[in-house]
């Protein structure tokens, strides 16, 4: 078997290509030793220790800017391998990398992985082989563990259930009464939570103040939950309502603006058949630095080995935060590859948020009720990525 010489890079998904591809029997990561390369090695090696605890994971600190030490390291590695080696030389420190290219002319193979057209070669005997990775698939979890975040909660699971996609398939079907009833509950603050427990499935909803044809339209939607399975409804004297949730997530489901906008998004991605993995709601950790971090995403994919990443907004107020807080997201697991989508139930307010859009490459997508549409715009996006 034999052993792939990488060199230490921000970004990983190379190497985990060569990995899933060649199956190789360890790898040597090549660093500098900097405060940068040591904090990408920790990330990487442990990603990998623990991914695939049977593949030997060795680095070594060379200086990338001397030739004769990068030519001994890569002669010390291929006796002690017997010459069994391939470079991966996608990505990493650019003199290293054109050093090392020259030590293996016509010795060793070199391999390279293209994460913007998806696309691998084998450059072996002064030829070049393109590699089919119809055989390599890739999860959302591998770019994020990869580089060194948690993935500590995902709503994946709750949106596959059947009760929500009951529920979801009625908020669509009735997509303008939806909208009066959503913007009715944020607007009056209707329903209410009894103290602070974090474990509580309880939730008053009072409508004393409603007039009797906004009590109607909240009525309904409370009749649906409780027909889906949602709750169990009680009725306290003319206008009191007593919601007893049947789980935490389908309270949260219910309590969290958003939610069904980011549960439809999901379910149209997942649908599409042609992802290698989907989640959604996926809170992210990141604990290397001296301040630990978390963020969310709403919903993540992975497509022909690149990261797609989505945010969804229901109103029109969102701006060129929202947009820069997603490309940063993106870029960090997924690298100038990912795919960037911004699913909305309106157009912004502001006109120059869809022109900063187009700047960075990020897809506005706006759900109006037409499902098929949505899908079509949807499945557009990757068949012409």
């Amino acid at each position: 078997m034999i052993a792939i010489v990488g060199l230490i890079n921000r970004r990983n998904i190379s190497l985990l290509v060569a990995i899933k591809k060649l199956k190789p029997r360890g790898v040597y990561l090549i660093h500098s030793g900097s405060k940068r390369d040591i904090y990408d090695l920790s990330d990487i090696s442990e990603f990998l220790n623990n991914t695939y605890p049977k593949l030997f994971v060795r680095d070594i600190k060379v200086d990338c800017y001397s030739c004769s030490e990068i030519k001994a390291t890569l002669k010390e590695i291929s006796d002690m391998e017997r010459g069994e080696l391939v470079l991966d030389l996608s990505n990493g420190h650019p003199v290293a990398i054109a050093f090392l290219r020259d030590a293996s002319y016509k010795k060793y193979p070199v391999f390279i992985f293209s994460e913007r057209d998806n696309r691998a070669v084998m450059i072996e005997d002064g030829t070049c082989k393109e590699l089919p990775l119809k055989d390599v698939s890739f999860e959302v979890e591998d770019f994020i563990e990869s580089e060194g975040g948690v993935v500590y909660h995902k709503s994946t699971a709750t949106f596959d259930r059947e009760e929500i996609a009951n529920i979801l398939s009625w908020q669509v079907q009735n997509y303008s009464k939806w909208l009066r009833i959503d913007r009715l509950i944020k607007a009056k603050a209707l329903f209410k939570t009894f103290g602070e427990n974090e474990r509580e499935t309880r939730v008053l909803a009072d409508m004393k103040n409603l007039n009797p044809k906004n009590k109607s339209l909240l009525l309904e939607y409370i009749y649906a939950l409780h027909r889906f399975k949602l709750i169990k409804m009680d009725k306290q004297g003319k206008s009191r309502y007593f919601l007893n949730f049947k789980s935490l997530d389908f309270k949260h489901y219910v309590m969290t603006y958003g939610s069904w906008l980011e549960a439809l998004t999901y379910s149209v991605v997942k649908h599409l058949r042609i992802m290698d993995d989907v989640e959604s709601g996926v809170t992210l950790f990141w604990d290397k630095s001296d301040t630990p971090l978390s963020n969310e995403i709403d919903v993540m994919a992975v497509y022909k080995g690149r990261l797609v990443a989505v945010s969804c907004k229901d109103s029109a107020r969102y701006d060129e935060n929202t947009l820069r807080e997603l490309e940063m997201q993106a870029f960090k697991l997924g690298g100038t590859s990912a795919i960037k989508i911004l699913v909305a139930t309106s157009l912004p307010n502001k006109k120059t948020v869809v022109e900063r859009a187009n700047h960075l490459n990020i897809h506005i997508l706006v759900f109006d009720g037409n499902l098929s549409k949505f899908c079509r715009n949807f499945n557009n996006i990757f068949t012409q990525s």
